[in-house]
């Protein structure tokens, strides 16, 4: 089981022909309950899905920590603390 994914100095690949400017990988993640306690993203230059994001840390309660990137804008990390009021590290 997945507790800890790290993207930090990785490259996401994207297939430009479906390019809407949203990198939709946090969506592949498994529906029900997740293990994860950490998830850091916040080198990753493109956008993500906001509102697959705040699903999958609803569904995440065992995360303590959350890194994300300069697309997740002030508004969306409150959104996330109301959601997860466990994580002992949130940042960008």
């Amino acid at each position: 089981m997945l507790r800890v994914l790290d993207l930090e100095e990785s490259l996401v690949d994207i297939n430009v022909s479906d390019y809407s400017g949203i990198v939709d990988w946090i969506s592949c993640f498994p529906e029900g309950e997740t293990h994860l306690e950490s998830l850091a993203f916040d080198s990753v230059c493109s956008p993500i899905n906001l509102e697959a994001l705040e699903k999958l840390v609803a569904r995440s309660p065992s995360l303590k920590r959350l890194r994300v990137n300069r697309h997740v804008k002030i508004f969306h990390l409150y959104r996330l603390m109301h959601i997860a009021p466990h994580l002992t590290d949130l940042g960008t």
